[in-house]
């Protein structure tokens, strides 16, 4: 994983409301070790399809995980207020990091 990847929280590009942000973790993790990191992170994984895992917390927060490239996109429930979505992309990005043991954003 390239230096610029690892241990960042990004806005993802595809989303102009700041509700979807990026962070890179190890790829080709096993599945189940994978999930007790996201749970250790306060999300739980309700669905798998199409190579992606989706995970959500009791917030109305969910992420997408992309095992292969280690991709985890964050999306932000869409009513919390705009001025305050920076500063939880990165409280959730850095729970994940954490998680994972990759550092802190």
């Amino acid at each position: 994983m390239s230096a610029a990847r690892a241990g960042s929280v990004r806005p993802d590009p595809g989303c102009s409301r700041g509700l979807l942000w990026r962070v890179h973790v190890a790829p080709g993790l096993d599945p189940s070790v994978a999930d007790r990191r996201f749970r250790a992170a306060g999300f739980e994984r309700v669905r798998a399809a199409g190579g992606v895992v989706f995970y959500e917390d009791g917030r109305g927060d969910a992420l997408v995980f992309v095992p292969r490239t280690g991709r985890v996109q964050i999306r932000l429930h869409y009513l919390v207020p705009h001025a305050e979505r920076d500063e939880l992309a990165r409280a959730v990005g850095g729970a994940i990091l954490r998680a994972f043991g990759e550092g802190a954003a």
